[in-house]
């Protein structure tokens, strides 16, 4: 097949540009199809962000239902990355933590149709993502992952009136209009293979794509994939198929539009900051495709759609009961901040930045007489940044897990392995974060300003995650393990030993950068 692309447009637009006329008064087929994709990728937060300024799926509810309203012919897809991680994902309901449940539910009554899988949906247990397949109303198509059972590879399957149907690795949309042009398009789902989990399994992505490929061009007009993965492999994929017209993909976080030949690639900004809205032509006649893409911000100009935020409201309000049963108070706000705090993914887990050094700092703060603070950055779950206006719950949903600060006397030999454990595994969320660890052009690793002595023993403030559930760590800072000389418990009266974000709060409260 060969297409010539005829238009393309790439810009954030205000809502009032945004209804345009369909008529349905032409009576003779003209060979000209027009449909609309609704794209969104990287949905944590049901709600909105910054104190209701930006995102929430009430409002892409309503956006979906003015396209709609202008084109029937309008499909919604997310690419990957929704069930997890989130700090509502992580509170109990019923007995059990959410693990995206909630997510299922709003995205259910906001009218998604299709997902496919992110590397954070492997997060959850093998048998809540199950559930929440089994729970969704919306399609989902992967070409690469595949279910591991007992050894074996299978599709994952969905359970529908009582028939349990394999995952599809491709879809053919069908779209007519009213003077009966048909176009046939077809999707195949990729998703990155960051994640392992003894229950998945990944197969190549380029091996994946070519036989989706090879099965759709036979019988579609149009190639779409929907990806999740890093940008540099989603331009070798648009590259090694140039049959492919539009990428929709996620994993960054960040929105952007890069063309590779004749191909789009579309990413929108992480927890419906923005969305995509690609408004696409097909002649078929000539087999030319116009696409008209454009990045619309969701923010307080568009108003939500009353039966998602029916939704919505549920789920925040069962979160909200749960935190202050806690002891938190979501809604504090408790430091306006100029200055971004980089918590993604992509930046804790190589390196250090502003909001992991913050978090570092406040575990020293309260833990007085530490020699020096270790974390895991894999406790940071927001993948986001943060900015301006910061309330307690978006230190909650920074580090969703909580837990407890400890104090540990270990023996400096330790945390000299501990350390070249750590920064070898750049990338994981071993890799380490930390207040006055340091290590200097020749390899030598120091506490402030002095040398780590193997056999001195130092004060180390760490989360108890290391301590206690770590297997990695375990012959480093382990009860027990050789050089770790004692671990002390959080003291009751201490309320920010208690839980760990609590100490985060009182240091941001109290002016701490």
């Amino acid at each position: 097949m060969k297409f010539k692309i005829l238009a393309l447009k790439n810009q954030l637009v205000p809502l009032f540009f945004f209804v345009l006329c369909y008529s349905f008064s032409q009576t003779s087929d003209d060979g000209k199809i027009d449909f609309t994709l609704l794209q969104l990728n990287d949905v944590y937060e049901i709600a909105p962000l910054d104190h209701g300024l930006v995102g929430g799926l009430a409002r892409v509810a309503r956006v979906r239902k003015k396209l709609i309203a202008e084109n029937p012919n309008t499909y919604t897809v997310l690419a990957g990355d929704f069930l997890y991680p989130s700090a509502l994902g992580t509170i109990k309901y019923n007995g059990t933590a959410m693990n995206g449940r909630q997510m299922v539910d709003v995205l259910n009554a906001m009218g998604l149709d299709l997902v496919t899988f992110g590397n954070h949906e492997f997060d959850i247990p093998e048998s809540e993502l199950i559930n929440r397949i089994n729970e969704s109303k919306f399609d989902w198509i992967s070409a690469n992952v595949h279910h591991l059972v007992n050894g074996n590879a299978f599709p994952f399957t969905k359970l529908d009136r009582f028939e349990e149907n394999d995952l599809a690795e491709q879809k053919v949309l069908l779209f007519k209009d009213a003077d009966g042009t048909t176009v046939h398009v077809g999707l195949f789902g990729i998703c990155i293979n960051s994640n392992p989990k003894a229950f998945v399994q990944y197969e190549d992505y380029v091996n994946a794509a070519s036989r989706a490929i090879a099965s759709l061009k036979q019988r579609c007009d149009i190639l779409i994939g929907l990806t999740h993965l890093s940008i540099e492999d989603d331009k070798k994929l648009a590259a090694k198929f140039p049959e492919i017209h539009l990428i929709l993909g996620g994993h960054e976080h960040v929105h952007s539009y890069d063309t590779v030949g004749m191909c789009r690639i579309a990413k929108a900004d992480a927890n419906a900051k923005t969305v995509y809205i690609h408004r696409l032509q097909y002649n078929k006649t000539t087999k030319s495709l116009s696409i008209n893409s454009s990045l619309l911000t969701i923010d307080q100009s568009i108003a939500d759609d009353p039966e998602t935020q029916i939704k919505v409201d549920q789920w925040t309000g069962i979160g909200q009961q749960s935190l202050r049963q806690q002891g938190f108070d979501p809604d504090q706000v408790i430091a306006t901040i100029d200055q971004p705090l980089d918590g993604r993914e992509t930046s804790v887990r190589y390196k250090a930045t502003s909001l992991t050094e913050l978090i570092a700092r406040s575990f020293s703060v309260a833990a007085i007489g530490a020699d020096a603070t270790l974390y895991n950055s894999g406790s940071i779950r927001i993948d986001d940044v943060l900015q301006g206006v910061i309330t307690q719950y978006d230190v909650v949903r920074t580090l969703p897990y909580g837990g407890k600060l400890f104090i540990l006397d270990v023996k400096g030999a330790n945390i000299q392995k501990a350390m070249e454990f750590a920064v070898n595994a750049k990338g994981s969320g071993s890799y380490p974060q930390v207040d006055r660890i340091s290590r200097d052009a020749k390899g030598r690793w120091f506490i402030g300003k002095e040398v780590i002595l193997p056999d001195k023993t130092y004060r180390l403030v760490i989360n108890d995650y290391l301590v206690d559930v770590s297997k990695e760590f375990k012959p480093f800072f382990g009860r027990g393990s050789d050089g770790v000389i004692s671990v002390q418990e959080p003291t009751v009266g201490n309320t920010a030993w208690m839980d760990l974000r609590q100490a985060v709060i009182q240091y941001v409260r109290q002016g701490g950068r």
